[in-house]
């Protein structure tokens, strides 16, 4: 995978759309503070492509702006995932 220390890794083209996303092996994962998620890693790395604007342009090198971006990021898929768990046990 082309990141160490991360669940998941995407590389995309914007003027084509395409994509490539990685997702560790749970195995290989090693010291990790949360419970490892496919599902969630998965959405995770989609809203990457989705908000890929936003890491681009002149801010690019502002590593606060990422991070918050990145945390986000994160945090919309946790919800993501758990909004659709939760109404899978509702039906």
């Amino acid at each position: 995978m082309a990141l160490q220390d991360a669940d998941g890794c995407v590389s995309y083209t914007e003027t084509t759309k395409a994509a490539s996303i990685q997702i560790i092996n749970e195995k290989d994962r090693k010291g990790a503070i949360r419970p490892f998620d496919f599902e969630e890693t998965l959405v995770h790395e989609l809203l990457h492509m989705k908000l890929c604007l936003l890491e681009r342009g002149e801010d690019w090198d502002n590593k606060l702006q990422l991070r918050l971006l990145h945390t986000y990021i994160d945090d919309l898929a946790r919800a993501l995932v758990s909004a659709k768990r939760y109404k899978d046990e509702q039906t």
